[in-house]
């Protein structure tokens, strides 16, 4: 029998706060984060005023915070992020509709722009599938640079479709918070937009 598949962006959807500022805020302390946000002011200004691609931007901001960290030590504090921290940025609501899929034995699957490292410790405790971005590594350390496209808008609907043969389930339900995830909306025979908010 064909099962439905769950289809879940995660920053501001499943949680309330960016996991990659909450990230790289845990990872650097925070007088560096915020030092380090006051230096790319001017950059995230072009980006919200449109004049800097999505992709491009986020490699300005890993490659100031995580340019030649070594991959161990990034790994390891992503590891301790996933599993101390993701679980108190969550949204009650957005946990409930989860196990509430996952009670009812649909397929899973969470659709992120943000890197498989930190948010792939969480997800694999939770046994949750990941399709996220990648980031590079060069010699032992984190460019700062992506691996993959940016996991972000038509990239979601595509590596989605890469994943899974959408055919097989007799529904495809999507939970998403911005229009980054337009795409998978289209592609999903129920979506629901921005809906855990309280």
């Amino acid at each position: 029998m064909k099962t439905k598949l769950a289809v879940f962006d995660f920053d501001g959807t499943l949680t309330s706060r960016d996991s990659m500022l909450e990230f790289t805020r845990f990872y650097s302390g925070n007088a560096r984060f915020f030092l380090g946000m006051l230096y790319l002011m001017p950059m995230l200004l072009r980006y919200k005023a449109g004049w800097f691609p999505n992709w491009r931007a986020k490699e300005r901001f890993l490659t100031h915070f995580f340019g030649n960290e070594p991959l161990p030590r990034f790994e390891a504090a992503c590891k301790r992020f996933g599993l101390e921290k993701i679980p108190g940025l969550l949204r009650p609501a957005a946990v409930q509709c989860l196990e509430g899929h996952r009670a009812a034995g649909d397929q899973i699957v969470i659709v992120s722009s943000s890197a498989e490292n930190w948010l792939g410790y969480w997800c694999r405790e939770q046994q949750i599938p990941l399709i996220g971005t990648r980031l590079q590594v060069h010699d032992g350390l984190i460019t700062g640079k992506l691996d993959s496209p940016n996991c972000y808008g038509e990239e979601k609907a595509r590596r989605l479709r890469e994943a899974f043969q959408l055919g097989d389930f007799v529904e495809i339900i999507a939970y998403g918070d911005s229009k980054g995830d337009f795409a998978l909306f289209e592609l999903a025979t129920r979506h629901y937009y921005k809906p855990f908010r309280e």
